[in-house]
């Protein structure tokens, strides 16, 4: 089985990345780089799950992230899941007119779209967006690629931006809807 704590030892070898218990801070418009189309992430049950494991990043503006669980394809791998990149709204550039020239916004904007953005996109934090996810599986497809700027430089890369669904999370028993009853004969 793979292992998130893993990965949260490996990434809290940076100096710029704290551990925690609690998320701090507004949603905003981050952005995951290692989804992959068809991913499936299975989040934690509660915030207790996670005690200890909220990595702060000082070097990106205090966003924060946590590992997790995910699969695609029935291959189990661990992401770093960013809870602020839900209600990214993406902004296409391209470039320049000429040699050197600074890359230019094309007035086009991808947002994220699906009933996770839904359930998230009016939380005023991230620890509310949070409590919309707990013990949730959620499911990346991709909805529309674009060329953006990288964070922080002149340089165009390819991204995407996605439909983010609840999916039932895998391998749990399956659940009848609340109020339901059975016939008897």
């Amino acid at each position: 089985m793979i292992d998130p704590e893993v990965e949260l030892t490996r990434a809290l070898e940076n100096p710029d990345n704290v551990k925690g218990s609690s998320f701090t801070g507004a949603m905003r418009s981050g952005e995951m780089l290692n989804t992959v189309d068809g991913d499936v992430i299975i989040m934690p049950s509660s915030l207790e799950e996670l005690d200890g494991k909220i990595i702060t990043h000082k070097n990106l503006r205090n966003a924060q992230s946590i590992m997790c669980r995910a699969i695609n394809n029935g291959v189990e791998k661990v992401v770093e899941f960013w809870p602020n990149s839900l209600c990214r709204v993406g902004v296409e550039y391209t470039k320049g007119d000429f040699e050197g020239a600074l890359a230019k916004r094309t007035g086009n904007t991808f947002p994220n779209e699906g009933d996770v953005v839904d359930a998230v996109k009016g939380c005023p934090t991230v620890a509310k967006a949070m409590e919309q996810l707990y013990g949730k599986a959620i499911k990346f497809t991709k909805l529309k690629e674009y060329t953006a700027l990288r964070f922080g430089t002149n340089d165009l890369r390819d991204t995407n931006s996605w439909t983010i669904e609840f999916v039932p999370v895998p391998g749990a028993a399956p659940t009848r809807p609340s109020g339901s009853s059975r016939s008897r004969r």
